[in-house]
């Protein structure tokens, strides 16, 4: 997908965001292809089961680890690093079998706009699904159950995403991950 449409991502980019192609493969289009690769070299080793010995009053006893998925993943992006922290988390996320929600910033509405065509190339809606809107839509979301929330941007965002999150930890094994970013403000 990447790949394939290398020159919409860089347009959408430019629109966005005002980068040069150069600037747009080597800090959004790079990263990505680099981290598919990593993510390819090292899936066999992250899906074998873990084997250890675990220490009882009686003796040792051995331990096997069987990876699962999460579950649905919710990816909240940013309008700054708009297809790189959109398309990042993803691939981690399908990699172990999860589902993956993207809501794209509507500040990036360029970027948001092939992630929603291409999505629906390449992927069934049970394995990604991206929705374009403003704030409103990502409250919405934020209501939803969620096994993880996959959150970058601001201060003031972040917190709010952080109380949507944690009012699911009373229901579900959620976990959160923020990234805040104190400088940028939508």
């Amino acid at each position: 997908m990447l790949m394939n449409h290398e020159e919409a991502w860089l347009e959408a980019l430019r629109a966005d965001l005002g980068k040069p192609s150069v600037e747009g493969y080597v800090s959004e289009l790079g990263v990505l292809f680099n981290e598919i690769d990593d993510a390819d070299r090292h899936f066999a080793g992250w899906m074998q089961p873990k084997r250890l010995n675990r220490l009882l009053p009686g003796g040792l006893e051995k331990v096997k680890f069987e990876r699962q998925s999460y579950g649905a993943i919710l990816i909240i992006s940013p309008w700054n690093s708009s297809l790189n922290l959109s398309i990042m988390p993803r691939i981690g996320a399908l990699a172990a079998g999860n589902s993956c929600f993207l809501k794209p910033s509507g500040l990036a509405p360029a970027t948001a706009q092939v992630l929603e065509d291409l999505g629906t190339d390449y992927f069934l809606p049970e394995e990604v699904t991206v929705v374009q809107g403003d704030g409103s839509v990502a409250e919405i979301l934020l209501e939803l159950p969620w096994n993880r929330i996959f959150f970058t941007g601001s201060k003031r965002v972040g917190a709010i995403v952080h109380q949507a999150a944690t009012r699911q930890l009373d229901h579900d094994n959620v976990r959160i991950r923020l990234c805040l970013l104190p400088q940028m403000e939508e």
